[in-house]
């Protein structure tokens, strides 16, 4: 199952150059909506998603779709599927859900994890999450919802309307078929309803955000740090590791460290000894002061780092996922704080540390 975000104006390219100054038809700037925890999304404007290269154009003025075919699932009543849910989308994270049936998570980015049952998912571009789907549920039809986190309102988490969500069909074979054209009038906007979180706790796993959700009280939030590898991974000796800080708060604009990347003249993988002239190290930045250089990290061979990544000071509170590419690595924990400087884990010396580690 791949999930995309869809604009209907124009492509990523044209999105991401608009993004400094992203303005409405009738020349007005878009205003982006806050996440459940405030955290803010750059300019880019949600106009559709896609759940595998299918899904439906909501006119916000109308409200009404363009009643186009969507994506659907058969499964057969008693059985169980395994899902791979792949986020391929451009910027927003999507809360996955199906209608009436619990998820059995399994799995992130191909590593098992113990098994855990839950009402929804959350990922963000670039992630991958394993499920599996018992098809225990009354022979029928069910919503497949992938939906921004985005809320109008931060206090009550009022979502835009028409919501912003990827649309799919789960189908039970014993149901027969059901034309493409009869889904319109099928239901009109749908609610996601779980019967089982109404009197009970169920889980959402992944959330990006540490507050709860106004709309239903049973509903408590899993983070990775929830969750038990079934890999017995540990550092040799303890405390045995190289301990690096990388704020991700776009200082100045996207950053790490206040370092804004810029392309060097030759491929650095391949034509190293031509980057003699390159700088590298960003020697022009300071604590208040943000600058662009072809930043470079040199880590030792076969060791081990803890990368203790934060999203905080000037220009912080954009909602972004982080890559590491090439390698493998392990959450170890995870927190979320409106002052970082108050956290017990994080001994802070000063501005300058974030800046110039």
């Amino acid at each position: 199952m791949v999930l995309n975000d869809w604009n209907h104006d124009f492509d990523s390219n044209t999105a991401h150059l608009k993004s400094g100054g992203f303005f409405e038809p009738d020349g007005s700037k878009f205003s982006p909506l806050e996440s459940y925890d405030s955290s803010k999304y750059s300019n880019f404007k949600w106009h559709s998603g896609l759940i595998n290269g299918k899904g439906r154009y909501y006119d916000p003025s109308t409200r009404n779709h363009n009643s186009a075919p969507l994506s659907r699932f058969s499964v057969k009543q008693g059985e169980t599927i395994r899902f791979r849910v792949i986020s391929a989308g451009t910027m927003f994270p999507l809360r996955v859900s199906v209608d009436r049936h619990l998820l059995t998570m399994i799995s992130s980015d191909g590593y098992r994890f113990e098994n855990v049952s839950v009402e929804s998912f959350i990922l963000s571009p670039g992630e991958r999450f394993d499920f599996l789907l018992t098809a225990d549920e009354t022979v029928g039809r069910y919503w497949i919802f992938a939906e921004t986190t985005e809320v109008k309102n931060v206090a009550s988490q009022t979502r835009p309307t028409p919501r912003h969500r990827a649309e799919a069909i789960l189908e039970y074979e014993e149901a027969g078929p059901m034309p493409d054209t009869n889904y319109n009038n099928w239901v009109k906007n749908p609610l996601n309803r779980n019967p089982q979180c109404i009197s009970s706790r169920c889980y959402v796993l992944n959330c990006p955000f540490g507050v709860s959700f106004v709309d239903n009280s049973n509903l408590e939030c899993l983070h990775l740090t929830n969750l038990t590898s079934t890999e017995n991974q540990t550092v040799e000796k303890e405390n045995d590791f190289i301990e690096k800080f990388y704020n991700f708060a776009f200082f100045g604009g996207g950053s790490i460290n206040g370092r804004h990347w810029e392309y060097p003249p030759v491929s650095a993988a391949s034509q190293k000894d031509e980057l003699q002239d390159v700088d590298t190290t960003c020697k022009e930045c300071t604590k208040d002061k943000a600058c662009s250089c072809t930043h470079t990290e040199t880590l030792e061979s076969n060791k081990y780092y803890q990368f203790v990544l934060i999203n905080d000071g000037n220009g912080s509170g954009y909602a972004h996922p982080v890559h590491l590419h090439g390698h493998n690595f392990q959450v170890v924990k995870q927190g979320f704080s409106d002052d970082i400087f108050k956290s017990p884990d994080i001994k802070c010396l000063g501005w300058w540390w974030y800046y110039l580690q």
